[in-house]
Parts: structure tokens; C-alpha cells; sequence
């Protein structure tokens, strides 16, 4: 026969009302000693996930509530949980649950308010917690990107650097659809010994890194439109060309190759007085201002003389001799008396004999010289006495 033991509460135990007639007695009520029901455990939380992230666009509406589910990792036991959040934009639904069993799942609803918060990133906690569990609290971490809305540039902008020497403006329509929020354009100035030399015959005079900034964020963009990229020039930079604009590049340095690329540049006159180089680019990256070598004095070429030919000059028939008739000069000699004047006439010369031999025609006459015109009777002066001269003609006393 078994016999159950039972166990009283000893009478010291016992509360008594003294202020009453009444007296009561509080008597736990009695365990058996052969109970065989097993003793409930600590509960310990569990949840899933561990982190919820929501995505949206500022002023258009919050995004889709999700869900996380809490639960008693220990088997036989009792979680009666309760659920909290740190920021007023965070929504739970419910607040509360109990679980006795790992496939027991309370699942809680967790949504987003926006309506009230700019564009931003925004973290909060969901805590769960129970005083009885052994791992009390446990949190879930959520995080909310809020973006703005697509931005578009109604008319360009323009970003000039303090110095005024690098000018970028941005035209209408150049960015891209799926960009939003706070477009910003960004100018860093780069130390020249910082950046890789130029090859070839180039110098680099001065360079600068070109970003583009969305909410506060470098993000690379690939232009829609050209963007202008303006290098100011100054009267430093002409000196450093002699003056020759077309020895100022625009340089742009390709990360993938590590090399610096040329780009096709305008040359403005304006501003004043020196002028300025204009890029057109599609994107951003370093870029730099580059001065080319003076080239060299071109050598004057030396053709070799080739010898002309001479024309030989055709020769010139001489003319047939022709007889021309003879005029037999008229010489006045004094004579005998200081009246007297002798003339003195050639005589005429006598045609040469004709062959007989043959007949051969008769040359022509050739004419006579014609008479000299006639002289007026010249009165001689009176000559000098004159010495004997042999065989001449004299005069004597």
C-alpha cells in the first residue's frame, strides 16, 4: 500500500487577525511528493529577422510595411513579451504577445511614417523584451533611406572656383532620370606633383578633380548633355607659350590605362586679357591644364639645281654684198696764180675683160657717181710762201 505524504505549513507560519473575532489561518496548498509534472523553464526570446530596411522617395508616400516574428527558443516555457520603438516614425502592430514553443510565432507588423522627414538615412531600434526570459531585451535594428524626389534643372548652372580661373556649367536635360536629390558639382584643386606626368612633350601646369555630389554623395554620372569645362587663362600661362595659344591643351586622365588622354579644347579670346580653353566632357574625372613643347625651327631644304639647257641661236644668213656706187672726193690744190683752181677728177676705171669662153651675159652698167653739187667759188686765202717740195706744186716770187 503507498501512502502519499503530506506537508503542512508549521502553525508559526499562520497569520492572525487579532484586530477580529475572526481568526485565519493562510495553509499552502499541499504538493504531493510523487508528482511527476515537469517544472517550467525560463523563457529565452527569439525573433527573425534581426534588421528590417525600408527605402522611399521624400513626399511620395510611405513604403510597404513589413513583418518580424518573436517566439520562445526553450520548449516548455512561457514568453509574454512586450514591444517598443525609440522614434516616433516607426509603427508596431501588436504591441505585445506570448509564446510557449519555438513553432509558436507571434508575428508583429512594423510600418513607416515619412510624411514628417526629409531626405535622409534614418536608424531605429524595436526592443522586445520579458523580465522573465534569460536573455532579456533583444532588439531589432531598422533602418529608413529616404531620398528626394528626381531633380530637374529647369536652366544650366553654373560652379566657379574662388580663384575664377575654372568655370563648369551644367546644361538643361544633362542629367539622367533616375538621378535625384541634391545634385551638386564639385571642384578640388590637385597638386601637380601629386598626379602622374604627362607623356610626350607636355607639361602640366595646373590640374583639378571634377566630382558630382547627389545628397552629399559622390556618385559618377554619366552626362546626358555636354558639360562645358572652362580653364581661365592667365598672362602667366600665355608666357609660359610665348604666346602661342595653340601650344595649350586640356588633358584628361584616364584611371583604366593610367595615362593622360587629350581632349579636343576651343580657344576664346574672352575673358580678358589672356583668354580661356573650352572642354566639352560627358563625364568626370581629373583634368588638367598642359603647355606642349616649343617646336623646332624647321630647317630650310636644299633642292638640287638642275642645269637648263641653252638654246643654240639659230645663225643669221649674212646679206649678199652689194656694189654701192663711190663718190670720188674733190680735192682743191692751189695753183700757179692765186686765181687759179685746179680740180682734180678721178678717171673713171675701166670695166674688167669678159671671158670668151663662154657666153656669159653681160654684167650691168654700174652707174656713174653723180656730180657733186655745185660750190660756190670759194676765194682761197692767200697762201703762205711754201719751200720747194719735190714733185708738188708751188708758188714763186
Amino acid at each position: 500500500m503507498n501512502k502519499a505524504a503530506a506537508m503542512f505549513t508549521p502553525l508559526e507560519d499562520a497569520e492572525i487577525d487579532t484586530d477580529s473575532a475572526d481568526v485565519t489561518i493562510n495553509v499552502p496548498p499541499v504538493t504531493s511528493s510523487n508528482d511527476s509534472s515537469p517544472r517550467r523553464r525560463s523563457p529565452e526570446i527569439g525573433f527573425r529577422p534581426e534588421s528590417l530596411t525600408f527605402t522611399a522617395v521624400a513626399g511620395e508616400g510611405d513604403p510597404e510595411a513589413q513583418m518580424f516574428e518573436v517566439f520562445t527558443t526553450r520548449n516548455n516555457s512561457i514568453l509574454r513579451f512586450e514591444v517598443d520603438t525609440n522614434v516616433p516614425w516607426l509603427l508596431i502592430d501588436p504591441d505585445d504577445g506570448v509564446s510557449d514553443s519555438d513553432d509558436d510565432r507571434e508575428r508583429i507588423t512594423v510600418s513607416v511614417q515619412t510624411s514628417a522627414l526629409e531626405a535622409g538615412t534614418y536608424d531605429g531600434l524595436i526592443t522586445i523584451s520579458d523580465d522573465d526570459a534569460s536573455n532579456d531585451p533583444r532588439t531589432v535594428s531598422v533602418t529608413l533611406v529616404l531620398s528626394s524626389a528626381p531633380v530637374t534643372i529647369s536652366q544650366p548652372f553654373v560652379v566657379t572656383t574662388p580663384d575664377s580661373q575654372i568655370q563648369v556649367t551644367v546644361p538643361e536635360g544633362a542629367l539622367p532620370d533616375d538621378v535625384g536629390g541634391v545634385v551638386e558639382v564639385e571642384i578640388t584643386s590637385v597638386d601637380v606633383n601629386a598626379v602622374p606626368a604627362a607623356t610626350g612633350d607636355v607639361a602640366i601646369v595646373r590640374a583639378i578633380e571634377l566630382n558630382t555630389l547627389v545628397d552629399g554623395e559622390v556618385t559618377p554620372i554619366d552626362y546626358l548633355e555636354p558639360v562645358e569645362l572652362v580653364f581661365i587663362l592667365t598672362e602667366a600661362d600665355l608666357a609660359l607659350a610665348n604666346g602661342d595659344t595653340s601650344r595649350l591643351v586640356v588633358l584628361w586622365f584616364n584611371t583604366g590605362t593610367g595615362a593622360w588622354e587629350p581632349i579636343d579644347v576651343t580657344y576664346d579670346t574672352d575673358p580678358a586679357p589672356a583668354g580661356s580653353l573650352v572642354a566639352l566632357l560627358d563625364h568626370f574625372s581629373i583634368y588638367a591644364l598642359g603647355i606642349t613643347a616649343e617646336p623646332e625651327p624647321e630647317e630650310p631644304q636644299v633642292t638640287e639645281a638642275t642645269a637648263t639647257p641653252v638654246p643654240t641661236p639659230t645663225p643669221v644668213p649674212e646679206p649678199e654684198a652689194t656694189s654701192v656706187p663711190t663718190a670720188v672726193p674733190t680735192v682743191s690744190v692751189p695753183a700757179a696764180t692765186p686765181t687759179a683752181v685746179v680740180v682734180a677728177q678721178a678717171a673713171p676705171t675701166a670695166a674688167p675683160p669678159q671671158p670668151t669662153a663662154t657666153a656669159v651675159p653681160p654684167a650691168p652698167a654700174i652707174p656713174a657717181a653723180p656730180a657733186p653739187p655745185s660750190q660756190p667759188p670759194v676765194e682761197p686765202p692767200e697762201p703762205p710762201p711754201l719751200a720747194e717740195v719735190p714733185g708738188g706744186i708751188g708758188t714763186t716770187t
